[in-house]
């Protein structure tokens, strides 16, 4: 039946972000189990609802939602923007540097030689953030640090203040975002965690935390801590430290930045969750790789290196240099053995076999008269074989397969969504044809935010005030009943139906009548059939006597006028 309710003022409050959650994320393929789960977050939409009606009043909150926009739209646009001069600034810093054996003599087109220190064996004592060394003095600021050419002064503080000034921006487009999630959402998850594990609600929490000190310095912790399990409102808090960083210790922090497409990308979030979604069957499949790398490295090292002798191993490499020179100018063969001992094996079989594919750059090349020549052959094809081509391919099949699941499951749940009524399971068909339309009936009729609403209503409103639908469903809704939902069902299915019965009725009536309307046409033909066979009968008989034509014919008029008073009866 149709119910008319007033749904709570703060429904309006309902946030899209929260409905497209819901819509991409309930399960779809066991029937029943997307009611359930729609019934289960409701207690979760309504504490959100409340929540953001209550910052409607907040003015920060107000300030802060009409900056939503553009610093959700710009972040990135500017962060690139910040990089690019970082770029630029970089490349004017750094290009033909000038090493001058006096500061004052020093007019280069960089400020930095050494990192941040310019070492000179004397100059002017002036203040600046970069020093140089003096003999007496030792450390101190260098005066004249600056350019060859007056454009390159001019280009690096135009972009200089460019950069401070987009920073600020990023800064508080950073402040904006992580506020807005800060605000909006960690009251409702820490509701939600404590509700879901303590089965307490926030009422009961602050009461008991009045009573209670321990319990008090508990619920800050633990607040804390489900505030900041969300992942993404971490994120936020990582874009606004780097842009701290990168205004007062280094600008190249603003690289972090850029990572905001990551967040931003609905593309990309399945990239990563092609990886994430299977990422223990990727991490034992990597743990058994690193297990068989070490067995290798077992054989490598037991089997292969058979002389003490550097030159006589299978994994000495000649660096094709006669002779280096160590800091302190000693002359030392280049020349080195990447399996001296087991942990220096296995991790040069693992860097170089897995890097470059090929572990036999790390052996020499021996005659097909050694002894170990087959043996190395073998050993170099069984990594190719095993790590190479088998367990390599085996990781990537799994992300591949991962990434065609995701790209199938999201077109699974759009075809549901396009097709299909979330609360009663009809499809789009049977409601174009017999529901008066899909659209009209997932708006009108079976509008899931509407019994969204209806929940809310039923637990706001006073028990003793309920009516009679309410009283029935808000028990069902405390004994987690949700038969009261339609299923397979519809108002305008069964008014079509309704009438497609009715319409079936009279048809039956109809086709009735017309039996009985042609038994009776059976009936008299039949009569009439008897009566011409009679007639015939007659003639048969009066044709062989014709010895009075004239009673003849008053015989057969008599007949005829018999039939036709039949026929008009």
């Amino acid at each position: 039946e149709r119910v008319q309710f007033r749904f709570p003022s703060f429904c309006i409050h309902l946030s899209e972000e929260s409905k497209q959650k819901l819509l991409w994320t309930v399960d779809r393929d066991t029937p029943g189990r997307q009611l359930y789960e729609f019934f289960q977050e409701s207690e979760h939409f309504r504490s959100e609802m409340k929540h953001l009606e209550k910052l409607q009043s907040v003015h920060v909150w107000q300030i802060l939602m009409r900056n939503k926009s553009w610093a959700t739209h710009s972040m990135f646009a500017i962060g690139v923007l910040a990089n690019m001069l970082v770029v630029s600034i970089d490349f004017i810093e750094r290009d033909d540097a000038i090493l001058q054996p006096k500061c004052t003599d020093y007019r280069g087109k960089t400020c930095r030689l050494k990192g941040d220190t310019v070492n000179c064996v004397d100059g002017d004592r002036t203040n600046y953030r970069y020093s140089f060394y003096d003999p007496e003095e030792g450390e101190l600021p260098v005066s004249e640090c600056g350019f060859t050419e007056q454009a390159y002064d001019t280009a690096h503080q135009v972009l200089g203040i460019l950069l401070t000034i987009l920073g600020v921006v990023l800064c508080f487009c950073s402040v904006t975002i992580f506020m807005l999630y800060a605000m909006q959402s960690g009251p409702v998850r820490q509701e939600k965690e404590w509700r879901e594990r303590y089965n307490m609600s926030i009422k009961d929490v602050h009461e008991k935390a009045r009573k209670s000190l321990k319990f008090a310095i508990e619920f800050v912790v633990l607040s804390v801590v489900y505030l900041f399990m969300d992942l993404k409102l971490l994120f936020f808090c990582f874009e606004f430290v780097s842009t701290i960083l990168a205004l007062s210790i280094s600008k190249y922090f603003f690289a972090f930045l850029l990572v905001d497409i990551a967040v931003r990308d609905k593309d990309l979030k399945n990239v990563f969750r092609a990886v994430t979604d299977h990422g223990r069957s990727i991490l034992v499949t990597a743990l058994f790789g690193a297990i068989l790398i070490y067995f290798f490295a077992i054989f490598g090292l037991v089997t292969l290196q058979t002389a003490p002798a550097e030159g006589d191993t299978t994994f000495y490499e000649d660096g094709g240099v006669t002779e280096w020179a160590d800091p302190d100018g000693e002359a030392f063969d280049p020349a080195f053995n990447w399996c001296h001992d087991l942990w220096q094996c296995t991790a040069s079989i693992m860097t170089a076999g897995l890097r470059k594919s090929d572990i036999g750059e790390l052996m020499i090349d021996r005659p097909s008269s050694d002894h170990l020549y087959v043996w190395q052959m073998i050993y170099m094809f069984l990594f190719w074989a095993l790590i190479i081509i088998i367990l390599l391919n085996i990781i990537f099949g799994i992300i591949i397969d991962t990434f065609g699941e995701l790209r199938t499951n999201k077109l699974k749940v759009e075809e549901n969504m396009e097709n299909t009524c979330f609360i009663c399971q009809c499809d789009r068909f049977t409601l174009d044809v017999s529901g008066g339309g899909f659209e009209k009936h997932i708006k009108q009729e079976h509008n899931m935010w509407d019994y969204l609403f209806m929940i809310c209503h039923i637990r706001e409103k006073d028990q003793n005030d309920y009516n009679g639908w309410e009283g029935y469903v808000a028990m069902k809704l405390k004994e987690k009943e949700l038969d009261f939902f339609p299923h397979l069902d519809a108002i305008s299915l069964a008014e079509v139906k309704a009438r497609d019965q009715e319409e079936a009725r009279k048809q039956r009536e109809m086709a009735l009548t017309t039996a009985k309307t042609v038994q009776k046409l059976e009936t008299t033909v039949d009569m009439l059939f008897t009566d011409q066979k009679k007639l015939m009968d007659e003639l048969a008989r009066v044709h062989h006597r014709l010895d009075d034509p004239a009673e003849m014919a008053k015989t057969v008029d008599a007949i005829v006028e018999g039939i036709g008073s039949r026929v008009s009866l």
